[in-house]
């Protein structure tokens, strides 16, 4: 591997202290060709690198996964306190999602003055 990287210089030094801190020849050797196997791809054209999401498009990436698991949730087996746990969990959230969707001073809320006759408007909150 030093060797291999004394006339390469496109390998970065970090990656190769990365490589250097196993602890099994094995490893490092494994490490390195799966090194090499990306700078290959790059070279290749493939990119391995993620695109930086916009702070958005992860929390909308975030929400989906956490939905996603919820519907594949099996709390057949959960005892009582991972129930209670799991409640308190998806209550905070959706608190979260109601003040998200209807965030305070928007129009006509709780505690507008309005004579103390009016009903509150329709809300997107989740139910």
């Amino acid at each position: 591997i030093r060797n291999d990287c004394r006339g390469n210089r496109k390998i970065l030094k970090t990656r190769l202290l990365e490589i250097s801190r196993k602890t099994q020849q094995r490893a490092m050797i494994t490490a390195y060709a799966k090194l090499k196997e990306e700078m290959e791809k790059e070279l290749a054209g493939e990119v391995t690198k993620r695109t930086r999401l916009t702070p958005a498009a992860s929390l909308c990436q975030s929400l989906d996964n956490t939905r996603e698991k919820l519907a594949k949730a099996n709390i057949a087996d959960w005892s009582n306190e991972d129930l209670e746990a799991a409640t308190a969990s998806v209550t905070a959230l959706r608190e979260a999602a109601d003040a998200f969707l209807n965030p305070p001073g928007e129009g006509a809320g709780v505690g507008a003055d309005d004579g103390g006759n009016s009903e509150a408007p329709p809300s997107t909150q989740l139910s």
